[in-house]
């Protein structure tokens, strides 16, 4: 592995200061990214160098994988640490820098690939003999056939997406008339969920003109 001198945090708040501190202790030069909203921010001013990166919605700024690759080029950037959310679970952009030779400070993208669904995770930690607690091998839609895998195995039981969108949805089922609601629920509260983020963004006071 080639040494590390300067890192690229693709992330905000305090998880980047944290890697920031980290870093410089290390004697590691840091780079913030930050959008439009966030040039005032604790982080970009903590960094050896700052890059506006795009505008204030996540999808225009910290989840711009290509935008960030193209800084770390520029700026000649030897690693990029993901932080939590944005794209620290994106195989495409841990791919994205393996192929250009930047180092991504977490999993390989192969992994994360894999990992990102729950069943071809289980195959992987049986390929190596790891003990597993009971449950399916495969993606359960039919409710007569969950509630008789559940019988067998014994309650309480937990249900989980196998590949859901926000991976937050885990449910504890404790007797089998409870096995109906396990399809309705996750889509109501996604839906819930959704309205809510949309509504919170939509009542956002707008970002302050410091200019």
């Amino acid at each position: 592995m080639k040494e590390i001198k300067k890192i690229l945090v693709a992330n905000r708040g305090e998880i980047a200061i944290r890697v920031m501190k980290t870093a410089k202790k290390m004697g590691i030069k840091t780079v913030a990214v930050y959008s439009s909203a966030d040039r005032n921010a604790l982080h970009v001013k903590y960094a050896d160098e700052a890059v506006l990166i795009g505008e204030a919605t996540s999808s225009q700024s910290y989840l711009r994988g290509d935008k960030i690759i193209e800084v770390c080029k520029e700026l000649g950037v030897d690693a990029v640490h993901p932080g939590y959310g944005f794209l620290s679970e994106n195989s495409s952009f841990a791919e994205a820098c393996e192929k250009n030779n930047i180092i991504f400070i977490g999993p390989k993208s192969k992994a994360i690939e894999m990992m990102g669904s729950k069943l071809a995770a289980k195959e992987a930690v049986k390929y190596y003999n790891i003990p597993m607690v009971p449950g399916t091998e495969d993606a359960i839609t039919d409710i007569e056939a969950a509630k008789k895998i559940a019988t067998e195995i014994g309650f309480p039981i937990l249900i989980k997406a196998s590949f859901d969108l926000i991976c937050i949805f885990l449910y504890k089922f404790i007797n089998v008339s409870l096995i109906s609601y396990a399809l309705i629920v996750p889509f109501t509260l996604i839906l819930l969920f959704s309205l809510f983020c949309n509504n919170a963004i939509n009542t956002l006071p707008p970002p302050r003109n410091n200019s």
